[in-house]
């Protein structure tokens, strides 16, 4: 792995990475748990981030925003995303860390892992 794709699986929260053609490329093992429970790499975003035309940072500043994300379970929640812009493997890629709401936190569906 690279060290973009170690830094991503370390972090607790649920991130994925999205080229150009709005495709998944990577999905930390927390993302596919929340998402699927299985491989989403080559999967469309939108499939899993609800108006992601409006969600994906084209700014090189990471921003914090609120995305709708549809759950394995069939329900979509409201949770805080962090959107930045990198690059991964010499091309532009958005990424997408996911927290659970303020608002939501007491019915998060991310489990902790050991």
């Amino acid at each position: 792995m690279t060290d973009l794709l170690d830094k991503l699986e370390r972090l607790r929260a649920p991130a994925l990475l999205v080229g150009a053609d709005d495709l998944i490329i990577f999905a930390t093992a927390s993302a596919q748990d929340i998402l699927l429970d299985v491989d989403v790499t080559d999967m469309p975003a939108a499939s899993f981030l609800c108006d992601w035309d409006r969600c994906r940072e084209l700014r090189a500043n990471p921003e914090t925003k609120t995305v709708e994300v549809f759950l394995r379970s069939g329900q979509y929640r409201s949770m805080s995303a962090a959107v930045f812009n990198t690059k991964f493997r010499r091309r532009p890629v958005s990424g997408v860390v996911l927290f659970p709401d303020s608002q939501n936190a007491s019915c998060t569906p991310f489990r902790r892992r050991s």
